[in-house]
């Protein structure tokens, strides 16, 4: 506790999970007020749940990741010099995992694909559903030679997977650096065509943006600045 304006006391309670604390809740008593231990429960709980209620938005039920509307929201927010490089991840094949098995053990494959994916990358990595079967995480600085290593690991980890009711599925992946000339966006959409290559080129391969633009096999597209403004 520690003493506030007259009359008022603050007392301060951790909010913990997996023995590790995440917030500090502050709660300010009036007038010699006293807090009974069930009193100091309700309020964590509705704190909590809260909380939950917030996180909640910004992740899918299914797997527990954060969704693509976290993706838009930390596109101007978060420090990308921090991040070195962006990666797109997709199943291949899934829409005949879900023609062939129907959509509940779709929806199986994507949540045990999703554990394989938190087991496989730091903490600190943003893990994101993109939408459907394509995911993208978003690397702390490291490297190229690393990431494409990581990457590599992570889909050998897919590939030697034994799927309830299915067996092995592989998976394609496309990433690119994140530079300090361009947005999460600007990434992601070279990651995108890195990862369309290797979708047509042979599938459960690890592709980089960069090489594939220096051997010719992706033609960058040059921005044409327009004359044309709709305001000033």
């Amino acid at each position: 506790m520690e003493s506030e304006d007259p009359g008022q006391t603050a007392c301060y309670f951790p909010v913990a999970k997996d023995g590790e604390v995440l917030y500090v809740l502050k709660v300010i008593l009036c007038d010699n007020q006293r807090l009974m231990d069930s009193d100091v429960d309700r309020i964590i709980g509705i704190f909590s749940n809260v909380l939950l209620l917030i996180q909640e938005k910004d992740r899918g039920f299914l797997t527990g990741l954060h969704n693509r509307m976290y993706f838009i929201k930390i596109m101007t927010t978060m420090d990308s010099r921090a991040y070195s490089h962006l990666a797109m991840l997709d199943i291949d094949h899934f829409k005949s995992v879900n023609d062939t098995y129907g959509h509940l053990i779709g929806d199986e494959v994507l949540i045990h694909f999703s554990g394989i994916l938190k087991n496989s990358f730091r903490r600190e990595d943003f893990k994101i559903r993109y939408g459907g079967e394509e995911f993208l995480v978003i690397i702390k600085e490291t490297e190229s030679r690393a990431v494409e290593e990581l990457l590599n690991r992570f889909r050998k980890k897919v590939e030697a997977y034994n799927f309830p009711g299915i067996g092995n599925l592989t998976v394609s992946i496309g990433f690119s650096t994140i530079s300090g000339t361009a947005n999460l966006y600007e990434t992601s959409s070279n990651s995108d065509k890195a990862l369309y290559y290797a979708k047509e080129h042979g599938r459960n391969i690890v592709l980089f943006y960069e090489s594939l633009v220096r051997e010719g096999k992706i033609e960058v597209q040059v921005k044409h600045k327009s004359d044309i403004t709709l305001w000033d």
